[in-house]
This record gives structure tokens, sequence and C-alpha cells, in this order.
């Protein structure tokens, strides 16, 4: 089991109105934690402890998307330390897509970006064995 995440402060929640609903953005806590690690294994398949343990050793590059309250998707980002944040995985679930829920995901890691000065490149990285 990955250990817990430290918590996030509150500048680092993004809220999305939309005519259709409410998105919800959050950075990944001790709170939203259980949420995150099972949206990652139903929206990502094949998820790591690893790959939890990463995501809590950074929590602030890393999210949770909430729909009108319910948990809709997931974004994790590495930090690649030759001034370039990485988004490694995004997933949206089925139910949730075509609402904005991956834009209001891409614009986390946008504003995230923006927040750490040392990043001047924002990349995306594609993997070919996707379902």
């Amino acid at each position: 089991m990955a250990s817990q995440p430290k918590q996030c402060s509150s500048s680092e929640l993004t809220t999305v109105e939309r005519m259709s609903g409410s998105i919800r953005v959050e950075c990944l806590t001790s709170d939203n934690y259980h949420e995150f690690s099972t949206a990652c294994r139903l929206i990502l398949h094949k998820v790591a402890d690893q790959f939890l343990k990463n995501a809590c050793n950074n929590p602030k590059l890393s999210a949770i998307a909430f729909y009108e309250g319910t948990c809709a998707g997931v974004i994790f980002c590495e930090d690649k330390r030759n001034s370039s944040l990485a988004i490694t995985n995004i997933g949206v679930l089925d139910e949730f897509r075509r609402r904005g829920v991956g834009t209001a995901l891409m614009n986390h890691a946008y504003n995230i970006a923006k927040e750490l000065k040392s990043i001047t490149t924002l990349e995306f990285v594609v993997v070919v064995h996707h379902r």
C-alpha cells in the first residue's frame, strides 16, 4: 500500500462552473486519496503501488476531478527537473466524457506549471499501448 499524501493548500483547488454541471479539481490529499487510487485503477487499469507512491510524494502534481460531486477523472504529472512538466497520465471515466472534465484537468496542470517558476514547457506523454 502506498503512503498517504501530504496536505495541499486550498489554493490548489480549482472549481469550474459549466452549464451542464460543476467540475471541481483537487490536488491529491489524504482526504481524497482513496477515491484517487480507486479512480486510477478504474481509468488507467494497470496502476502499480509505485505509481501511487510517486503521486503521494508530490501530491501537488496529481489531481482528481469531481463532476457534480462524483469522482470523474484523474491526472498525474512529473516535474522533469529540466524546466518541463510532463503530463504522464490523464483519464476520465466513460460516463463523464465530453463534459469538460478532461479540459478542467488539463487546465489544472497548466496552472500548476505556471505556479512552478522553473517550468517553461508543458509536455504530454503519449503511450502507444492504450486501450
